[in-house]
C-alpha cells in the first residue's frame, strides 16, 4: 500500500511539473487545467484551512488541490477543482456556501460544502477589469486637464498638476495593458466573507475586489 502511495503521489506530481514547465510552444494554462485527483493529496503543500461547521474542515494549497473532512480532521477527501494553480486561502460564511483564492487573480466557489467547485473568477478577466478601470480614470482626468486649459485664465499650478495626474493615468494604463498582454501574474493573497453575498478579496500590489452578489 505504501508503495502504491508513492507511484501515486510520484505520478501526480510529475504530470503537474510537466504542465507547470511546458514549453511556450505548448503551454499549458493551469486556470484550465484541473486539479489532479490523488491519494496523495492530503500530504501536500496546504496553506490555509477553515471551519465551516463543527467537526467540519476545508483545506487549500498548491496545484489547486483542496482537501475536507468531516471529523475534525481524522480523515481528508480531496475536493473537485476546475483549476490547478496554488490556492492561498479558503473563507466559508456558511457551513455550504465558500470560496478560494489562489494565483493567476482565481477566485473559485462552492455551494455544496467543499465538495464541488466552480470558477468566478481568473487573472484574465481581472486583466480586463483593471484595464476598463484605468481606461476610466483617463478619460475622467484628461477631462479636468482640457477643462482647466479652457479657462480664460487658467491657475498654473493647478494646470501643471493636472497635466501630471494625467500622465501618471497614461502610465498606470499602459502598465495595465502591458500585464494583459503578459498574462494573469497577479496572485491574490486572502479572502473574507461576511455573509453569502459580500465579500472581500485582497491581492498583490495593494489590489482590493469587493463583491456585494
Amino acid at each position: 500500500m505504501r508503495d502504491s502511495l508513492k507511484i501515486r503521489a510520484i505520478g501526480w506530481l510529475s504530470a503537474m511539473l510537466v504542465a507547470t514547465l511546458a514549453g511556450p510552444t505548448h503551454a499549458v494554462d493551469l486556470l484550465e487545467l484541473p486539479a489532479i485527483q490523488s491519494e496523495a493529496a492530503s500530504r501536500s503543500l496546504l496553506l490555509d484551512a477553515t471551519a465551516r461547521g463543527e467537526g467540519a474542515l476545508v483545506a487549500v494549497g498548491s496545484f489547486g488541490v483542496i482537501i475536507k473532512s468531516e471529523d475534525s480532521g481524522a480523515t481528508w477527501t480531496q475536493a473537485s477543482v476546475p483549476a490547478s494553480v496554488t490556492l492561498t486561502a479558503v473563507d466559508f460564511p456558511t457551513p455550504e456556501k465558500g470560496w478560494a483564492v489562489g494565483h493567476d487573480g482565481l477566485i473559485i466557489h462552492s455551494d455544496d460544502g467543499g465538495k464541488t467547485w466552480r470558477k468566478q473568477l481568473d487573472g484574465h478577466q481581472l486583466n480586463e477589469q483593471v484595464v476598463a478601470v484605468a481606461e476610466r480614470i483617463v478619460e475622467q482626468v484628461r477631462q479636468e486637464f482640457e477643462a482647466l486649459q479652457a479657462e480664460e485664465e487658467p491657475d498654473e499650478y493647478a494646470l501643471e498638476d493636472a497635466e501630471f495626474m494625467l500622465e501618471e493615468a497614461e502610465f498606470a494604463l499602459e502598465g495595465a495593458m502591458d500585464d494583459t498582454a503578459a498574462g494573469p501574474v497577479r496572485p491574490l493573497l486572502d479572502v473574507w466573507f461576511r455573509n453569502e453575498r459580500e465579500g472581500f478579496v485582497l491581492g498583490s500590489y495593494g489590489m482590493l475586489i469587493v463583491t456585494e452578489d
